[in-house]
Order: structure tokens, then C-alpha cells, then sequence
């Protein structure tokens, strides 16, 4: 996973089989996150990290699974992993996946 994009709000990661030029996760992201926050409360942990890690792969699986602060297998961060099976699908705005497993973690609060 490489790190594409720091903000302070999220953190966005691609793996290799992702199309770099990808951007639109973003502001979306970025958007999505502050807008749940302003509504849900803060979501830091002991280590004070409020981000959005969203992980994307693609050729891989198809789906995603959250984490939240309260889980040690994300090094107690928010987290989303999300995948498609099409090498290029991120390139266009796939909203669903995303926003979906940002929704598991609202959920976990």
C-alpha cells in the first residue's frame, strides 16, 4: 500500500493495481468524514488520531471491511479496506463501498 493522499481529515492509500491518476476519493472522502464527525462526534482513541485510513485495492476481491479506534488489528485506527475485482474500476467514482463501511464504524461508536 502506498500512501496517496494526506490531509488532515483522511489518509488515502492505493495498492499498485489501483490507477494512481484516482483522485476523486479524495475530497469525497475527505467530505464524507468531516461531515460524520460534525454529526457523530469525535471518533479519536488513545493515540489521538481522528483520520480516515481508506485503503483501496483492485483485482483483488470485491468488497471491503472497517475498522474502528477500538480495534487493534488497524493499529486502533479508523480504517476502511475496500476492493473491486476490475484493475481500473476506481478510476470512476464508485461512492457505495466506501461511504458504506465509513457507515460500520459510525455504527461501532
Amino acid at each position: 500500500m502506498v500512501r496517496r493522499f494526506f490531509d488532515d481529515d483522511v489518509a488515502i492509500y492505493f495498492d499498485n493495481n489501483v490507477d494512481q491518476s484516482a483522485t476523486w476519493m479524495n475530497k469525497y472522502m475527505g467530505d464524507v468524514w468531516r461531515y460524520t464527525k460534525k454529526v457523530y462526534g469525535s471518533f479519536g482513541g488513545a493515540n489521538d488520531d481522528s483520520h480516515l485510513y481508506a485503503l483501496f485495492h483492485a483485482g483483488r476481491y470485491s468488497g471491503g471491511h472497517p475498522s474502528t479506534y477500538f480495534d487493534d488489528s488497524h493499529d486502533f485506527r479508523n480504517v476502511i479496506d475496500c476492493g473491486l475485482n476490475n484493475m481500473d474500476a476506481w478510476k470512476n467514482p464508485d461512492y457505495a463501498i466506501p461511504v458504506h463501511e465509513v457507515a460500520h464504524i459510525v455504527e461501532s461508536k
